[in-house]
């Protein structure tokens, strides 16, 4: 038994590569459209929605009918990954949200001088007001269709010791700011017979913390990871390091993204060779 998987990169801060000509929007943001098929069955989930509706967009324009996704799953709660869901909303489709426990936590950006808010648009109220089912997941390894194979994970152990929290990123917690944890963060991991494919909106918690977990946690190794990787916050050694782990981890695809920064994405074009610099109209597919 043999599982599929699409992802169709739906918004990125750029167009895939070969793909400029078509008028697709770009903005910094993330959202794929995740297809995963087995027996026949096919599922759809809508990971992230990007920093406004225009993903919306890009989907007409690739022909993809979103009217059939079951669930949106939102990986954190920065504003980039999450806004765009308040013009999904508006579609009137029949879907299921997916967030953490945690997501509503306020989220700051450390100016110095001031704390910039980057966290969501809308809040619980707005789910409620809005009748909006919603399931807010607490537990670690959460699996989304009753069949298994598809997975929200998080609570990622923090083991690479070159993956520091960035000291930037604030949250506000009982009245105070504090360093965030990004305890809400979530990868999607589908479980293929021999391995995984990980998908990742930003990666706060670290590329190979997420990979490595998700390893531990299903005891299979890692066969492709996707998406951000916020080595824009990084400086040159930790971004080497990174590229060292996906060099020598055995896994076989590595699109990066959104959050790379255009010198991390000049860092795996030139040292990760089963690398590819994925955007707006990309297309993976796998079979696991």
């Amino acid at each position: 038994m043999s599982i599929q998987v699409t992802l169709h990169i739906l918004m990125d801060n750029q167009p895939a590569p070969g793909r400029e000509e078509e008028g697709l929007v770009c903005e910094n943001g993330f959202s794929c459209l995740v297809t995963v098929t087995e027996n026949g069955r096919q599922h759809k989930l809508l990971f992230d929605t990007g920093d406004s509706g225009r993903f919306l967009q890009n989907a007409a324009q690739l022909g993809l009918d979103l009217s059939a996704v079951e669930y949106v799953a939102l990986s954190h709660a920065h504003y980039d990954h999450t806004r765009g869901f308040l013009a999904f909303a508006g579609m009137g489709y029949d879907y299921k949200l997916l967030v953490h426990r945690y997501f509503f936590t306020p989220k700051y950006w450390d100016q110095e001088h001031s704390y910039l808010y980057v966290g969501n648009a809308f809040g619980q109220e707005y789910i409620t007001r809005h009748h909006i089912p919603c399931a807010m997941i607490s537990h670690q390894t959460h699996p989304v269709w009753e069949e298994g194979h598809t997975y929200l994970i998080s609570a990622f152990d923090r083991t690479c010791p070159f993956e520091p929290l960035d000291s930037c990123q604030l949250q506000s917690r009982g009245g105070e700011y504090c360093l965030d944890d990004f305890r809400e963060e979530m990868a999607l991991v589908i479980e293929g017979a021999d391995g995984l494919v990980v998908l990742s909106g930003c990666s706060h918690s670290g590329p190979v913390n997420i990979c490595q977990t998700a390893a531990r946690r299903f005891g299979k190794p890692v066969k492709a990871f996707v998406g951000g990787t916020h080595l824009i916050a990084a400086d040159e050694e930790r971004a080497a390091k990174t590229i060292e782990y996906f060099n020598r981890s055995g896994i076989e695809t590595v699109g990066v993204c959104h959050c790379t920064g255009e010198l991390g994405l000049a860092a795996f074009a030139d040292h990760c060779p089963h690398s590819q610099h994925i955007g707006v109209g990309t297309v993976l597919r796998f079979e696991i």
